[in-house]
């Protein structure tokens, strides 16, 4: 944007553009980080109670979504 400033012959149109092509990042980022956020608090809720590593439901649940990932 500061390249745009910097040419006096830019139209604002280009501005308008970057603009929006970064704010539709950030929406897109925002949907990645609320559904990271949801599988997160997912995994907590299968925690209920303090118990062993091998038996965290929240490690059992990693390790199940890793599997299906290979």
């Amino acid at each position: 944007m500061l390249q745009l400033r910097d040419t006096h012959s830019e139209s604002c149109c280009d501005v308008n553009t970057l603009l929006n092509e970064h704010i539709h990042a950030v929406e897109t980022r925002l949907k990645e980080l609320t559904l990271l956020k949801q599988h997160l608090t997912e995994l907590r809720r299968q925690c209920t109670i303090a118990a062993t590593t091998d038996s965290c439901g929240i490690l059992l649940a990693l390790g199940e979504q890793g599997s299906r990932t290979h």
